[in-house]
């Protein structure tokens, strides 16, 4: 059985075609899996997992790639969009024509792709800040949304389950049942899991920005580290709370180095948000 993982860029379809090889249908991988990127585009490069493997990945549905022609099912990766920033990061750190046939790839230079094309509309860690903030704030991830146009039966293998291993483990064990295969579990699959974890810029990310989130609203002193990503993340997050789309957060060169600052900053603006109209 030929079965196609459908899925657009940044939703980690390369690392569920190797574990739905290796773990239900029980071919065996012993190359090298991870880039210095975190990406599993090296995968890509051991011919022989590449002649044997029954779960074939393409971006199908997102760019309009037809199946392939033995192919009998589909797994499509659902993004979650309380995730979007996870997509983001990781489309950010990894992403490059490049990459996806090496076994290794510099992150410098996938970094330097992307940031060229955001300085078309300022190259300032401000506009860099701003950029990233309209894409959450706006949700500029509609190729994430194009659904499988087929036939054949589809499953939605949900994008959250990545980041929590009982969760993980339950949509594989699903994914086994859809194929009329077995869930082949060992303890190899949890320290796989665990590097995929480890290497996840945008699951760091997440995790960082939710923490300082709650410090802040808690009153919770702690720093903010310098990082205009991250910084896009909280001011999206706190326009989404407080209606916060505007002021200094959005255009000053510098951003809060303390919760204790950007609390300052939400209290006032709500404070001053009725005189506004």
């Amino acid at each position: 059985m030929i079965v196609a993982v459908d899925f657009a860029p940044g939703l980690h379809g390369h690392f569920l075609e190797l574990v739905i090889n290796k773990y239900i249908f029980g071919i065996p991988f012993k190359g090298e899996i991870f880039q210095s990127s975190g990406a599993v585009h090296a995968i890509n490069t051991d011919s022989e997992y590449q002649a044997k493997k029954l779960a074939q990945r393409g971006h199908y549905s997102a760019f309009g790639y037809g199946y392939l022609p033995d192919a009998e099912k589909i797994i499509f990766i659902k993004h979650a969009p309380v995730f979007d920033i996870v997509l983001l990061t990781n489309i950010f750190y990894r992403c490059h024509p490049d990459s996806i046939n090496a076994t290794d790839f510099n992150v410098a230079e996938i970094l330097a792709v992307h940031e060229s094309i955001m300085a078309q509309d300022g190259n300032t860690e401000v506009d860099f800040r701003r950029n990233w903030c309209t894409k959450l704030t706006d949700r500029h991830f509609a190729v994430t949304e194009r659904r499988p146009a087929t036939n054949l039966p589809v499953l939605d293998f949900d994008f959250a389950a990545f980041f929590d291993l009982p969760n993980f483990c339950n949509e594989l064990k699903r994914t086994s049942k859809f194929l009329n295969a077995t869930f082949l579990f060992d303890e190899s699959l949890i320290y796989l899991w665990q590097d995929f974890m480890q290497r996840n810029q945008g699951w760091q990310l997440y995790v960082q920005g939710q923490d300082l989130l709650t410090k802040t609203l808690s009153s919770v002193p702690a720093p903010i580290p310098n990082d205009w990503k991250l910084h896009a993340y909280l001011n999206h997050c706190l326009g989404k709370i407080f209606e916060l789309y505007d002021g200094e957060l959005h255009t000053s060169a510098s951003y809060p180095v303390t919760t204790t600052q950007l609390l300052n900053i939400i209290t006032q603006h709500i404070k001053d948000f009725d005189s506004r109209f």
